[in-house]
């Protein structure tokens, strides 16, 4: 007998993560979210949230969201870890709208209750910025972005 697709199947197994963490912790450390060029959110106080399998999450203070360009939306998600989302907005610009890039949880699971009522973006659907809150020095150095030398902001990883 051939136990070769057998053998395969054992090999290519993969064993689930044993145990998923969630932790969220507050930062002085400034982030930054733009889209196609437009500020969408700076921050100086994040809540950073670090979750088995997934990119950080930057949680931002209302205050600190541009809601001009966000419009609300009628999706809601629900996570073991956070609880279920009271929010969820879609970003216009111009005349292109991109689909539920920011989502909140009002009333978050005791374990994240950091996050409480703040809005968090899609890391790899906008560009985020970890450094310095200067979204302004971003756009003086948009001619070094033109001839490809590394800007202030990095994509960060996908889902």
């Amino acid at each position: 007998m051939n136990d070769y697709p057998a053998v395969i199947a054992a090999v290519n197994h993969v064993e689930p993560v044993p145990y998923v963490r969630v932790d969220a912790l507050r930062s002085n450390r400034p982030v930054g979210v733009e889209l196609g060029g437009v500020v969408l959110a700076d921050s100086s106080s994040p809540v950073m949230v670090f979750e088995t399998g997934l990119p950080t999450r930057y949680y931002l203070s209302r205050t600190d969201v541009d809601f001009a360009r966000l419009i609300r939306t009628d999706t809601v998600t629900s996570c073991p870890y956070k609880g279920m989302t009271s929010g969820y907005w879609s970003v216009k610009i111009g005349d292109t709208v991109r689909k539920d890039l920011a989502w909140a949880y009002d009333f978050p699971t005791r374990q994240l209750l950091p996050i409480a009522g703040m809005v968090a973006f899609y890391n790899e659907k906008v560009d985020i910025s970890r450094t310095a809150s200067n979204l302004t020095a971003q756009r003086r150095t948009s001619s070094r972005q033109a001839t490809g030398a590394r800007s202030w902001l990095a994509p960060v990883c996908l889902d």
